[in-house]
């Protein structure tokens, strides 16, 4: 039986989430600050995050393998990640699908944006 984790510890201090949006394995989360954070499976960029280039913790695939010295990552992103590329754009609404997700940005609420892939969506 696979048990509810509380995550609020793993965002950084005085995040306030007040928006959840779930995809086939991944979630968008949105704050009071109209920031995005994101957690979950990133193979096909659905969370708007680089997870070879940008900075963020990686799931191991093989807990074994890092005792051994060799280290194995995925896209995984295990802990909330902030969607750097939306940084001081205030998000309104975000909707996630199976593989990607697409957000209302800008104070004037006029600027639609899409990532991931989507070519069911």
């Amino acid at each position: 039986m696979i048990l509810p984790v509380e995550i609020t510890p793993y965002l950084p201090p005085n995040v306030k989430i007040v928006q959840v949006f779930c995809g086939a394995a991944f979630t968008l989360l949105k704050t009071k600050d109209g920031e995005l954070y994101g957690c979950g499976i990133n193979d096909l960029g659905q969370l708007g995050l680089d997870t070879y280039v940008e900075d963020m913790q990686l799931a191991l695939l093989d807990r074994t393998k890092l005792k051994s010295g060799t280290q194995s990552t995925s896209s995984d992103v295990t802990v909330p990640s902030k969607v750097i590329c939306f940084e001081k754009m205030n998000v309104h609404s975000v909707a996630c699908g199976e593989n990607h997700s697409l957000a209302v940005i800008g104070e004037e609420k006029n600027m639609l944006w899409a990532w991931g892939i989507y070519k069911n969506g």
